[in-house]
């Protein structure tokens, strides 16, 4: 129909807080004809730079938009100036996901480079350490930035599918703002990945605040409509559009997809309403059954099509649709009294028949081409008429189902797929015994008639060779169960049992079995006892995917013989409240990718070939709590496992996920009410990233739990640390080896539960950051012997060779004993130089963990230059590094060290100073706990420490050796100097090969050392003062030294009145070979 002034009516619709937009209807019902009038508003509406398009009645809009993008990008240079633009974006976020999403389809379209790109990645990385939901990632800055770049100086046309449920700004995804200066153009509508079809027109418009200009088409227009050719070339258009996004059908006919659309949307038309969307999770086997899909690809596509092809629409206007849609759609709807029936034919192929009454016009004349048979009778009390449903209640008395006629599919020999709900026929002779093409049967809540027929041979059952699906709910019909009937169908892929069987069924299905991909027996309302044991049913080699024995309540152990099956994908226990405990280590395969127990139930209606596990609408609410026995589960070893869901299992005490693919646990969506579960091993989790735990409040986080377990190591194995039950009575113990600094982010809520609270003594951590191999031993875990020796033996080492004295290089033992809250990090730490940054911008990580909770550190050979975090450290008091190739400056601008009693430090090769100067925090500083410093092999360092405290009140020995650049080992601060530091307790000092060595404090420091007991000085050439003896007490013996003479006698004395004389120490004792005779003159005759 082509668009005049007489075919447009236009009206403003005004929103009181953004202003006004116009509303204009496009009559006619051809997508070019649509595209045409678009563009024609596009030219001759240029102020209307954002354009939103409904479609009709919210169907066809993306074939439209689809088109558009394809006639804008291939016009020529002679086309009007007002639809030439330098860039087309197509953006399809149909299947919304996030705004993060939406910025990557738009990066993607306009083909930015790999760095850009690369970017998102790392943020989604990031996010996913930081346990963020997928659906709220926001834009990244840097990237919108980028954006902007690419098209500021370009003319463009945006075409865009939003997915959401909301109108999107662009502009905060870095497209530039489409003001009336700018010629660039935008055209939208609302398209999730389901077909609407709705006349809310109203609502939509409410939604837009950016839009100027709203484009609506309808359906039905007064006393015209849409017809059969129109109508089907808009589903065929919106089936190029699905076929379009999935590589699996690019190359392939789009004939398929539409007649996949039809086929839903007759049986949403009256089935699906009818039995509650009971048959909708079958819809994609209906497609494969019916002979819809073919080819080698046909599980894929069917798994593609399943998540695209949903009907969404108002029931009136659909029905006012179908009936004009002949020869297509034959619609008829019969409404009585009491009673409604409804009969809808698509193609003549399939038809789909509901009814409220006893008897439906149309049973008797089912086509001859028929291949899909939909049936369904109402049960008393199964539907509740909705408001404004043209359904009324149920018939009074109406408690038999409705009988079929025994010849009704007599000359059905095309029918493949067959469902029937709530009807009364002859099981020993049923209607479509002789319907030897049906490979999809389905029976719910069917009744027996007796027959004066029956069939007793093998021969006239065989329409049980062809199938491939059975599913049988409710209706006791035992002898199509039974196992001579069962060993006869040797094609069948699928099947499930609901309410009829218990799971020992599985015992009658040993022929069948290695052919089945899927089965599922659950709810069973009747339990027999079993004399034979199903522990040996499965097989190493069955094509067994999904197993869902949900509602068994009287299963008490998992077959041990599920270890077998090595294509298991998928297993269900829910509601199987008999379990006490699922599997010791692998007795599950390690092909299992989801596992569920939901102590509320089976799931109803669930869509096994597409989603991996039922999605929460379809679970049973939690307001019926029931006691779930199970106490322990096991899933070590499954190594495919990502999806879990476990929910009110009351007494679970043991969560072992040991060796899992989970990659981040979620205690709000995956693990729920489990109020006992106290121990929980992730060892050998390889991909986890995070632990989202149920914060409801700072301080309320799973309080029973005891023990956590973790172990992401790449390749180790693993073993499991020993608690030593005789030790301190913590309320948690964490055991943790990370092989990415950023899963401590995850570890930081569990801890931080009982900081807040001031109880941090009652909790025991001990991480470990590294991807090297580790070793249990008991409660402590220690790295592997990894050590190399950084400092090695110089060409000329004889040289400070010891003579018969002590050894000058002995040197303290590193401490080995880890205290409660102990962190450890060593080589192959990734994620480590991100996870120890300052305070700013505070995060819940690492660094936090360490500063605030730690009262032990160990590093060792770590090749990065992370320095330890930045400001006040609460309770360390044992720091030990080591090996660390890079390490610039051990703690950088820190404070707080009230605690700290041990440093020791070895070979860091590049080190400059142990504590930086500066910083405003240096007065809070005080050290009074520190008792030994000991250093070795940090040949670049300058000083240790700068004062900025007037006395080191614990300090009892210094030990310093191999430092070859140490001028000072105290310097003033640069901030707060002090003149005079006290070491009341210093006892032993230990210099070994120093030659820069001058002094230990600074020149403008007095340092008193009253206590001092032992001076052992080596290899310190440049040494000129020794500590003053102010405060000494008089009865104290003289500290001994060991010097060299030639060190002795350059040392620079003030005299006894500043108690820093000679005379204060004992006679020094001097090596006699601590320099090697040299020769004089050449050695060559």
């Amino acid at each position: 129909m082509i668009r005049s002034k007489n075919h447009v009516r236009s009206w403003t619709f005004w929103d009181q807080h953004f202003g006004s937009s116009d509303l204009l209807e496009i009559f006619g019902w051809d997508i070019d004809e649509a595209k045409e009038q678009i563009l024609e508003f596009v030219k001759g509406r240029p102020e209307k730079k954002i354009i939103y398009f409904h479609g009709w009645d919210g169907f066809g809009a993306s074939p439209v938009l689809n088109s558009i993008a394809n006639e804008l990008s291939s016009l020529k240079m002679d086309a009007p100036q007002e639809l030439c633009f330098d860039k087309v974006l197509y953006i399809d976020c149909s299947e919304w996901k996030s705004r993060r999403e939406m910025q990557r389809a738009i990066a993607e379209e306009l083909k930015l480079d790999h760095g850009t790109m690369a970017m998102f990645d790392n943020q989604d990385e990031e996010d996913d350490f930081n346990g963020l939901d997928k659906d709220s990632r926001d834009v990244i800055a840097s990237i919108a930035t980028e954006i902007d770049r690419t098209l500021r100086d370009c003319k463009f046309m945006m075409i865009f599918l939003n997915g959401s449920d909301n109108e999107v700004d662009v502009t905060r995804f870095g497209i530039p703002q489409m003001t009336e200066f700018r010629n660039n153009r935008m055209i939208w509508t609302f398209k999730r990945r389901l077909l609407m079809i709705h006349s809310h027109r109203s609502e939509i418009a409410e939604k837009l605040r950016y839009s100027h200009l709203f484009l609506s088409a309808a359906l039905v227009h007064g006393e015209y409509q849409i017809r059969e050719p129109e109508f089907c070339a808009l589903v065929h258009g919106e089936a190029t559009t699905i076929a379009a996004r999935h590589q699996c059908m690019l190359d392939m006919d789009t004939t398929m997809v539409t007649e996949c659309c039809l086929f839903e949307l007759s049986l949403h038309y009256n089935f699906h309403s009818m039995t509650r969307l009971g048959w909708a999770a079958h819809s994609s086997n209906y497609w494969i059954c019916s002979g819809i899909i073919e080819g080698n690809k046909e599980m894929e596509i069917r798994n593609a099509l399943h998540g695209e092809i949903r009907w969404e629409c108002d029931a009136p206007l659909l029905h006012r649709v179908l009936q004009e849609l002949n020869p297509t759609f034959s619609v008829k709807k019969i409404t009585k009294p009491l009673a409604v029936s409804t009969r809808c034919l698509v193609k003549d192929r399939w038809i789909s028949i509901t009814s409220q009454e006893h008897e439906v016009d149309g049973m008797q004349d089912i086509p001859v081409r028929a291949s899909s048979v939909f049936l369904a009778f109402e049960r008393p009390g199964h539907l509740q008429p909705s408001e404004g449903s043209d359904h009324p209640p149920p018939l009074e008395g109406q408690d038999c189902p409705a009988v079929l006629p025994s010849g009704m599919f007599k000359y059905s020999r095309s029918l493949a797929v067959l469902v029937l709900s709530y009807c009364t026929f002859s099981f020993a002779s049923p209607p479509f015994l002789m319907c030897n093409s049906l490979r999809f049967l389905g029976l719910d809540n069917c009744k027996h008639k007796p027959s004066e027929r029956y069939c007793d041979t093998d021969a006239e059952w065989t329409f049980l060779l062809s199938l491939w699906v059975l599913e049988i709910r409710y209706t006791e019909w035992d002898e199509i169960l039974s196992k001579l009937k069962m060993d006869l169908m040797s094609n069948l892929k699928e099947l499930h049992i609901e309410g009829v069987r218990s799971w020992q069924y599985i015992n009658q299905l040993s022929k069948i079995l290695p052919h089945l991909y899927m089965l599922r027996i659950t709810n069973p309302r009747i339990y027999q006892a079993e004399t034979i044991d199903a522990d040996d049913s499965f097989m190493d080699e069955g094509k067994l995917q999904i197993l869902d024995l949900s509602g068994n309540n009287e299963m008490k152990v998992v077959p041990s013989s599920l270890s077998k099956p090595s294509n298991l994908q998928v297993l269900l226990l829910d509601g199987c409240l008999g379990l006490e405990c699922v599997g010791a280590p692998h007795t599950l395969p390690p092909s299992l990718i989801s596992f569920s127990l939901d102590g509320y139930g089976a799931a109803s209606h669930w869509t096994p070939a597409i989603n991996l596990l039922p999605p929460e609408n379809l679970r049973p609410s939690s307001t019926d709590q029931k006691d779930a026995k199970i106490s322990r589960i096991c899933l070590e070893g499954c190594t495919s496992l990502k999806n879990l869901f476990l929910r009110g299992l009351p007494n679970l005490v043991g969560l072992d996920l040991s060796g899992t693919g989970i990659k981040i646990l979620d205690f709000t969506t995956m693990v729920m009410q489990v109020t006992c579960l106290r121990r929980l091993f992730m060892l050998g989790c390889e991909r986890l990233v995070a632990i989202r735990w149920d914060q409801k409040s700072r301080y309320v986080i799973h309080p029973q739990l005891e023990l956590l377990c973790i172990d992401t190591r790449a390749g180790t194995g693993y073993s499991r640390p020993s608690i030593d039950h005789t030790k301190k009575s913590f309320r948690l113990q964490i055991h943790a080896i990370l092989s990415d600094a950023r899963l401590a982010r995850s570890l930081w809520p569990a801890i931080d539960c009982y900081r807040g609270k001031g109880s941090l003594v009652d909790i025991y951590f001990n991480i470990i950051v590294t991807s090297a191999p580790v070793v249990y031993c008991g409660e402590d875990v220690q790295p592997v012997a990894t050590h190399r020796v950084l400092a090695k033996a110089k060409k000329y080492g004889d040289v400070h060779a010891t003579a018969g004295d002590a050894p000058m290089q002995d040197f303290p033992q590193a401490p080995t004993a880890d205290l409660n809250r102990h962190v450890g990090i060593a080589q192959g730490s990734r994620g480590l130089e991100s996870e120890l940054l300052g305070y700013f911008p505070a995060r819940n990580n690492l660094a936090l963990l360490m500063r605030r909770c730690a009262d032990s550190l160990h590093l060792h050979d770590i090749s990065s230059g992370a320095n330890m975090p930045m400001n006040e450290w609460n309770y360390l008091r044992q720091c030990r590094v080591e090996r660390c190739t890079k390490l610039d400056t051990v703690f950088p601008g820190t404070y707080g060290f009230e605690a700290l009693e041990i440093v020791w430090a070895s070979d860091l090769p590049m080190a400059r100073c142990i504590w930086s100067k500066g910083g405003s925090y240096h007065r809070y500083s005080t050290f009074g706990r520190l008792r030994h410093l000991n250093l070795r092999s940090c040949p670049r360092l300058r000083f240790v420490l700068p004062v900025w405290v007037s006395s080191f009140p614990k300090l009892e020995t210094l030990h310093i050796i191999h430092c070859m650049d140490l001028r000072h080992v105290f310097v003033l601060d640069e901030e707060h100097p002090e003149a005079r530091v006290a070491f009341p307790n210093l006892t032993t000092i230990h210099l070994h090969n120093l030659p820069m060595l001058r002094q230990i404090c600074e020149a403008q420091m007095l340092m008193l050392a009253p206590a001092l007991m032992t001076i052992k000085i080596r290899g310190c050439w440049g040494l000129r003062r020794l500590p003053s003896m102010e405060r000494r007490g008089i009865h104290m013996e003289k500290p001994t030294v060991e010097i060299e003479k030639d060190v002795w006698d350059a040392l620079k004395w003030d005299g006894l009145e500043a108690s820093h004389h000679p005379s204060l120490f004992a006679e020094p004792h001097h090596s006699c070979y601590y320099k090697k005779k040299s020769l004089r003159g050449s050695a060559l005759r």
